[in-house]
């Protein structure tokens, strides 16, 4: 009997697991092994539209399994918000827009959604701002219209990149302690103004 204990962070599993067991270390599918995997098992995939496409495989992030799930509306449509929101965030935040910055967040929290994985889609949004800003063909794991994406990289400079991703973290850690929602916010967007 086998068992294959799958986490994305090994320091997440106890000294004791970790000891015993050994570590196979998988990378993400890229998009167009994915993408032609689609198009050669479901036909229908060929119907979507690019963009949709684009998007779906972003949202995998490197899974096939991911993207077979994602193929069905519906379970895309929460994914879809999520980043539509973390993208919002980033560029609230980067133009130090306060009015739909705050709407935005507290929005969030009026429907008692998860912040967390938005503010985490938020800093790979920013990891590719960041990676953009040091080469025009790095990979991107958020955005899917490179151009939009270096054209907004290129608007700030890496220091207020970095200095943003470091406040979303920091908003990240205090969300997933349970620290109170509305605060963790409020202090988040009063340290952009800082």
């Amino acid at each position: 009997v086998h068992f294959f204990l799958l986490c994305e962070n090994e320091e997440s599993l106890l000294e004791t697991v970790r000891s015993r067991a050994p570590v196979l270390r998988t990378e993400p599918i890229p998009h167009a092994e994915i993408k032609a995997y689609l198009l050669r098992t479901v036909p229908e995939t060929a119907r979507l539209p690019q963009d949709t496409l684009d998007e779906l495989l972003a949202i995998a992030n490197g899974s096939v399994g991911r993207a077979l799930e994602l193929l069905d509306e519906k379970a895309r449509e929460p994914f879809v918000n999520l980043r539509h929101s973390a993208s919002e965030l980033v560029t609230y935040a980067l133009q130090k827009n306060t009015v739909p910055l705050v709407a935005l967040t507290h929005e969030f929290i009026q429907k008692s959604e998860p912040l967390a994985p938005v503010l985490s889609l938020a800093q790979t949004a920013l990891r590719d701002l960041i990676a953009l800003k040091q080469s025009e063909n790095a990979s991107l794991c958020f955005y899917t219209d490179r151009e939009a994406a270096t054209e907004l990289a290129y608007r700030y400079s890496l220091a207020a990149l970095f200095r943003l991703c470091d406040v979303f973290t920091e908003a990240e850690e205090h969300i997933e302690r349970n620290a109170n929602a509305k605060l963790t916010v409020t202090a988040m967007i009063a340290k952009l103004y800082k």
